[in-house]
């Protein structure tokens, strides 16, 4: 039986190994969910709410267990995981309490009816929809999707990432002890059974957080099958910063976006674009701020930096670094104490932990040009970009496949809000960094995906919209 293991990227140790799950199993687990999604589909949107919402009490009580899986499986400090559940929590809770009139049936009267006519929209849901979730928030990636999913009607197959599978069996247990039956199953699957998963008539949909590359193939898949597809996939952010932003509390909120989870969010800040004036004095304040940042125990609630999530993704961000240095000055790098990291270990050569650095673009050649094009900087190095004037930083923050999000600086709301609607992004932040809400659309453009998760859209997502038109006789 094929199998894959776990190990703690901080201190490189062992942690389990899990058997992946067979054809059979999946074909068994897609029954069950077929036969849950008869029944759950018949209910309506408060009694689903009303199904789910115990649930989040049942999180809300192994908080602790769960921030201490996340932590210890992908190497997320302890009070960021924290951090990430508190967030989920608040967010389910609003999931499971507010109205959703976009799934109420909305009666549409059209010009040429008469009294006799009348038209009702429905929204039905399709099916088993297949999450497919990364690691780098396992948490909230995960329940965002399930929640709008099931709430709408669906039921839900989730192959959670094959380094955080703990986060995954942890939501199986606590779904599994809701009053309705078979709406939910975790299994952690081959890749190869992907296809062959899509194809199944029982399935409706998929949703994808993850690789731009995994994203193209599933998207492939999903139009192959003519199946609902929404994809969540990489970003390169871009944060603009005006020349009469203000240069302490920008340089804040860089570093904090940049630094989150040690760099490892789509929407974390990849690309500082600022006008060339206040150019060293941003560069000055974000060293300031890059050197609050800690390295330690990961347990620790002082601790603010962790390891990259798995020590196989270090030779990817070391060549990174190798090809920007051609075309970059390092104006800040700081890496981990020796000791903190030998004090951690038992397996050292299991150890995930990187630099963290500030590279200044000083040669912006096409090479260059092509190569951020369709790079994403996944780990906790920050690129600055000097330009002369606006139209000149908003041609290079769009010069990138990606459009997932970005930021505006300015002391001129009026005047950030038009920048703001000049970028090819899906979010936009406007003195301050991208962030997800439950209230809010959350999605990309370009390559950084297709469809909406999170607020009134993500609950329509997986529906299939019906029309019903009724006319009397008398």
């Amino acid at each position: 039986m094929a199998t894959f293991k776990t190990y703690n990227p901080a201190t490189g140790k062992f942690l389990h190994e899990y058997p992946f799950a067979t054809a059979t199993d999946v074909s068994k687990a897609l029954e069950n969910l077929h036969i849950g999604f008869k029944r759950w589909s018949t209910l309506s949107f408060a009694e689903r709410q009303k199904v789910l919402r115990p649930a989040v009490g049942l999180f809300s009580q192994a908080k602790d267990e769960l921030a201490k899986m996340i932590t210890e499986e992908m190497g997320k400090p302890y009070a960021q995981s924290l951090s990430e559940i508190d967030k989920s929590l608040q967010s389910l809770e609003y999931m499971c309490t507010a109205p959703c009139p976009e799934l109420d049936v909305k009666p549409v009267k059209t010009f040429s009816d008469s009294e006799k006519v009348s038209h009702q929209i429905y929204h039905k849901p399709k099916g088993v929809i297949l999450g497919v979730m990364p690691w780098n928030f396992p948490f909230w990636q995960s329940v965002r999707m399930i929640f709008p999913a099931l709430l709408a009607g669906n039921t839900v197959l989730l192959k959670h990432s094959e380094n955080t599978p703990s986060t995954g069996n942890l939501i199986k247990r606590v779904l599994s002890q809701v009053e309705v039956k078979n709406i939910f199953d975790h299994l952690i699957f081959d890749h190869s059974l992907t296809e062959s998963i899509i194809a199944d008539n029982r399935v409706g949909g998929v949703s994808l957080t993850g690789s731009v590359k995994a994203g193209y193939l599933l998207s492939e898949y999903a139009g192959k099958y003519m199946k609902r597809g929404v994809f969540e996939l990489g970003g390169s952010d871009a944060h603009l910063v005006l020349s009469d932003a203000n240069i302490e509390k920008t340089a804040f909120n860089i570093t904090k976006s940049r630094l989150q989870n040690t760099g490892q969010s789509c929407i974390a800040a990849k690309r500082v674009v600022v006008e060339q004036k206040i150019s060293k004095a941003l560069i000055d304040q974000l060293i300031v701020n890059f050197d609050k940042y800690i390295w330690g125990d990961v347990l620790d609630k002082s601790t603010t930096l962790g390891p990259l999530a798995s020590v196989r993704f270090k030779p990817e961000d070391e060549a990174r670094l190798a090809y920007a240095k051609n075309f970059c000055e390092v104006v800040y790098e700081r890496h981990p104490d020796e000791n903190i990291v030998k004090s951690l270990g038992t397996e050292p050569s299991r150890q995930a932990f990187v630099p963290i650095r500030i590279l200044k673009v000083r040669k912006l050649t096409e090479e260059f040009l092509k190569y951020l094009k369709t790079t994403e900087f996944f780990s906790p190095t920050l690129l600055v970009f000097e330009v002369a004037n606006l139209e000149e930083g908003l041609k290079l923050v769009n010069h990138t496949n990606f459009g997932l999000g970005g930021s505006v600086y300015s002391e001129s709301i009026q005047h950030a809000q038009e920048v703001a609607l000049r970028f090819e992004s899906g979010f936009v932040a406007i003195n301050d960094a991208v962030a997800s809400n439950a209230m809010l659309p959350f999605g990309g453009v370009k390559s950084s995906g297709i469809g909406r998760e999170l607020g009134a859209h993500g609950f329509t997502e997986f529906t299939d919209i019906q029309v019903v038109s009724t006319t009397r006789f008398t």
